[in-house]
């Protein structure tokens, strides 16, 4: 990773990152663990049913009086799973597209973790310790937003981390990038709303932060 230690990561280290990576995309056609981490065992299928009966039938409510519509509730999942369901499989492209979203999420936040620490150690012990978190696996197999609400956090996070740094220029797009990003998480879910807050809160210290920096840099060429 660019900006860290060129000290080599351990072998065992990296052997256990993949190992755990190849689990998350193992058997996605599994049923998932029902009760656990509050989702039951009907929520996949409830969540997916417009998508799958629009993608099955050519509609997604066949009735005037269906008021269960849950791309209202979770419309970016609801948009992935127009586009990843097929009627010759219905589930493994969007488990998929879960474990592959909560893999990029771990691979972000061991880039800040790198590019914090200067070490390539930190970043390979933080996507390891991610990946172990028994509730990323289990949600990182079923068709859910949460994990692609954890990419798109960690994203912003990363975004956050840069924002330290940048110059004014930069700065003005990170926002935006950083602002659209934090749009699209709460619009994934509505549950995101207090993750959103807390990100909110994160830029504006971050944005602080970096004009201290920079008038610090700008007194030190001056004097």
């Amino acid at each position: 990773m660019k900006g860290c230690n060129r000290a080599s990561s351990p072998v065992w280290g990296l052997f256990i990152c993949a190992a755990l990576a190849v689990l998350y995309v193992c058997r996605l056609h599994a049923d998932n663990i029902g009760g656990l981490f509050g989702v039951f065992w009907d929520d996949e299928g409830a969540y997916l049913l417009s998508a799958k009966n629009q993608v099955l039938f050519g509609a997604a409510h066949f009735f005037k009086g269906d008021r269960w519509q849950p791309e209202l509730l979770s419309p970016l999942l609801h948009a992935w799973a127009l586009l990843l369901i097929t009627s010759a499989d219905t589930v493994f492209g969007i488990r998929l597209a879960a474990a592959l979203h909560a893999l990029a999420g771990a691979l972000l936040m061991a880039w800040i973790a790198c590019k914090h620490f200067r070490s390539r150690e930190a970043a390979v012990a933080c996507f390891a310790i991610i990946l172990l978190n028994p509730v990323l696996f289990f949600y990182a197999h079923i068709g859910l937003a949460e994990s692609f609400q954890f990419l798109l956090f960690a994203a912003v996070l990363a975004i956050l981390f840069h924002l330290l740094q940048a110059t004014t220029r930069e700065t003005l797009w990170l926002a935006g990038i950083g602002g659209a990003l934090a749009g699209a998480l709460l619009v994934s879910k509505v549950s995101a709303a207090p993750a959103c807050a807390g990100l909110a809160l994160g830029a504006i210290l971050c944005l602080r932060q970096n004009s201290v920096i920079r008038q610090k840099r700008l007194a030190a060429l001056l004097f």
